[in-house]
């Protein structure tokens, strides 16, 4: 399995924390490019709204899209399952909530079942910052 080196000239390089397959990654530019082509098609619009919090698409909007294009994009290497889908419930929560004019982007990135897996989503490490408080007070 590997991962992007965020040294590389790559639009997702340091956004992508879980291990990918050798095959995505041969062709990450192509990834990269997908991913770029939807975030600069709501830059656009943001561009041409004026930009700011009161407009569509919002700085908040643009603030997580990054994220969740390249997770769309980037599928996660699982040695036992092949590629899977990464985009985790939060991301279209986040979407949901922060883009929420972006319909077409949504129903999109959002319509797959969710993955399971959530490369170091905040949940999971509120979950294991709680088991350690619990582990260390008993």
């Amino acid at each position: 399995m590997n991962q992007l080196d965020p040294r590389m000239q790559s639009y997702c390089g340091s956004v992508i924390t879980w291990s990918i397959s050798p095959t995505t990654l041969n062709v990450h530019y192509t990834y990269d490019y997908l991913a770029l082509m939807k975030y600069q098609g709501v830059y656009g619009r943001w561009v041409e709204s004026g930009g700011g919090n009161n407009k569509d698409p919002t700085n908040d909007c643009l603030g997580i899209l990054r994220s969740v294009v390249c997770a769309y994009h980037y599928p996660v290497c699982d040695p036992n399952n092949g590629d899977r889908f990464a985009v985790c419930g939060w991301y279209c929560d986040y979407l949901r909530d922060r883009c929420p004019k972006e319909t077409d982007l949504i129903q999109e990135i959002c319509s797959e079942p969710q993955s399971s897996w959530c490369a170091y989503s905040s949940r999971n490490a509120f979950k294991l910052i709680l088991f350690i408080l619990f582990v260390f007070i008993i």
